[in-house]
């Protein structure tokens, strides 16, 4: 309650959110210079003390150890010299949010996820330097820099595109020369560089896109050229470059995005027109030509970006300017000219890309600086805007975990 006053000494860190005695409401842990405290979250009354005449300057934790909840704290005896470190039982945390500390995503702040209906609670935003930022319920499992600054040898490819593994334990990152980049549980199977070592290819190609198989154990890789490298157990179903060997009418607009059916039998691959093109049991349901062939009054504005619904029976296409374009059972939610004739303020940056609600009833835009824009059952998790980063966005990706 606000006036409430306790003596705990120099206030040294910061509190700790968490339900310590089970009732079902978050309690407010604090410790200071001579004692550590926990007061009732929603009136401020006492409900227990922990570690008193010792100092404390380090934050205290709760968490779950095995199937037992505790409250852990460090502290000092400045008369013995001692430091101490203790471990207090306290109950389950019943009905109240998990605890809400630092979760380690991109606002540090840690709050307590809100999936939403829709069941979306977080996601991935990929910059140009392989930096990865977590939002809302999504797991932070490294990044290309972080990698470099252990030793690794990475050259300074540019990162364009991140995929969760299926099982949020994970995520893989492709670079525009086809290196593969395993993060958590996401294994590597191979890269577009191992196979011009080993003599399989040859030639200079720019790698745009990636897609993961639905167990984890392999990817595919797309290249502007609209060629398709498999790696692991993923299939390959064909090509918009073998088409074009092949003879087939095709023009030199360059592929952009791959996006694989729910059983990994087949792909479609999106060119920066508007272009569909599908491969092994995805199936056609339109494309941004077509529309235009059929009187539709379409914009110039260049398609950057695909995903297909749940079903595998429909596809939303995405242009810069952030007109959706839905096909099959694919529905229409929303776009940024929609936004901006009902006077939303939206910024100059460029869409650059969609990905879907695992509901397939909401869809994320995302914009080259980071920004997201939810449609939808989407739910907000945060941008890089708003939390102050300014950098160079590539790619989203959906957290798949709980």
């Amino acid at each position: 309650a606000d006036g409430t006053r306790f003596a705990a000494g120099d206030l040294t860190n910061g509190p700790v959110i968490a339900d310590v005695n089970g009732d079902g409401f978050n309690d407010v842990v604090q410790a200071g210079g001579s004692s550590g405290f926990v007061r009732d979250g929603r009136n401020g009354a006492l409900v227990d003390t922990f570690d008193e005449d010792r100092q404390h300057i380090n934050t205290p934790a709760v968490g779950k150890f095995g199937s037992s909840w505790r409250l852990v704290s460090a502290s000092f005896v400045e008369s013995a010299n001692q430091s101490h470190i203790a471990a207090y039982a306290i109950a389950a945390p019943g009905t109240a949010p998990p605890w809400p500390m630092f979760r380690r995503n991109a606002q540090h702040t840690g709050g307590p996820p809100n999936p939403g209906p829709g069941g979306a609670g977080g996601y991935y935003v990929l910059d140009t330097q392989g930096d990865v930022y977590a939002f809302g319920t999504a797991r932070h499992f490294g990044s290309v820099p972080i990698l470099r600054a252990h030793g690794t040898p990475i050259g300074n490819a540019r990162s364009v595109s991140i995929s969760g593994t299926s099982d949020g334990g994970g995520a893989f990152i492709l670079d525009d020369k086809g290196g593969m980049f395993t993060f958590g549980n996401a294994k590597f199977f191979g890269s577009v560089p191992g196979l011009k070592a080993a003599g399989a290819l040859t030639g200079d190609v720019t790698s745009v896109a990636l897609a993961v198989t639905s167990d984890n154990l392999g990817y595919w890789v797309l290249d502007t050229s609209g060629g398709v490298n498999a790696f692991g157990n993923a299939g390959f179903h064909g090509s918009v470059a073998s088409l074009r060997s092949g003879g087939a009418g095709i023009g030199n607009a360059p592929s952009i995005a791959l996006a694989v059916t729910t059983d990994n039998q087949g792909y479609w691959v999106l060119d920066d027109v508007g272009g569909m093109f599908t491969f092994g049991n995805a199936s056609f349901f339109g494309s941004v030509p077509q529309l235009r062939n059929s009187g539709v009054p379409i914009g110039p504005a260049n398609v950057v970006g695909m995903a297909p619904t749940a079903s595998g029976n429909g596809y939303w296409m995405v242009d810069d300017v952030g007109g959706m374009f839905a096909f099959g059972d694919a529905p229409f939610l929303g776009s940024i000219p929609q936004l901006r004739q009902q006077g939303v303020s939206i910024g100059p940056a460029k869409i650059i890309g969609m990905v879907p609600t695992p509901s397939g009833n909401g869809y994320y835009l995302f914009d080259d600086k980071g920004g997201i824009f939810a449609f939808g059952d989407a739910t907000f998790a945060g941008s890089l805007p708003g939390v102050g980063v300014d950098t160079t966005a590539v790619s989203v990706t959906p957290y798949r975990g709980s």
